[in-house]
């Protein structure tokens, strides 16, 4: 399993369990319920990761981290080893290369809309989870995806999949909603050999509206989705 910035890192692998944490989908959230042991690696254990320290709760904790002032970000970890995660990872798989390996656990659907929640036509307007799930099937394999800050963050992160990790672009750090559209121009001006898809909210649109008239202007291929 990966944290969110590192959705798709897995993809194809039979033990794919997709993103951990508050942001995991109800499959992963009950095999996860078993699990004893976790090794986090590079990942800051922060209240998302961890959906505020419940995820995984009979679990003994590592955490693999390169900067101590991270470190007991939400839970206390019952191990910590301040190293590089990735050469960790790589020793780590060293050692192990020699041992039998346990029966792999059976596979756990990982589609873009978020499995046991039924998606359908909410009292007023449009269930969010299946215009996603429309635009995730017309889109091509290869896009970016900038999702903006609001109530609807996360249907966008979750329902919309890519093909690597660093396609899913989160301007969630700069705490301000209406930054969507300006990310997502400069996410396809980087890119322009491939659409981009950029969601945002309604007030976030109407703080930013002359982002709309650049798009128009330089033709970038950029799909605005308004939640």
């Amino acid at each position: 399993g990966t944290t969110l910035l590192g959705k798709g890192l897995f993809r194809g692998h039979p033990a794919d369990l997709g993103v951990v944490g508050g942001f995991a989908s109800p499959e992963a959230r009950a095999a996860l319920s078993g699990v004893d042991l976790v090794v986090a690696f590079g990942a800051s254990l922060n209240r998302f990761t961890t959906a505020n320290g419940r995820v995984c709760p009979a679990a003994r904790w590592v955490q693999v981290e390169r900067d101590a002032a991270v470190v007991g970000h939400t839970i206390a970890p019952d191990e910590v080893l301040i190293a590089d995660a990735g050469l960790t990872a790589s020793a780590l798989a060293g050692l192990l290369a020699g041992g039998t390996p346990r029966p792999a656990p059976g596979p756990v659907p990982v589609p873009g809309t978020p499995p046991g929640s039924a998606t359908g036509r909410p009292p007023t307007g449009i269930d969010p989870r299946t215009v996603l799930a429309a635009v995730d099937r017309a889109l091509p394999a290869q896009r970016g995806v900038v999702v903006g800050i609001g109530h609807y963050s996360g249907f966008g992160a979750l329902c919309v999949d890519v093909a690597d990790p660093r396609d899913l672009v989160l301007p969630w750090q700069l705490g301000s909603v209406g930054l969507a559209l300006p990310v997502g121009l400069g996410v396809s001006h980087a890119r322009p050999d491939r659409p981009t898809l950029v969601v945002e909210g309604d007030g976030g649109l109407l703080m930013n509206p002359a982002g709309l008239d650049t798009l128009a202007r330089v033709g970038l291929p950029v799909l605005v989705l308004v939640l």
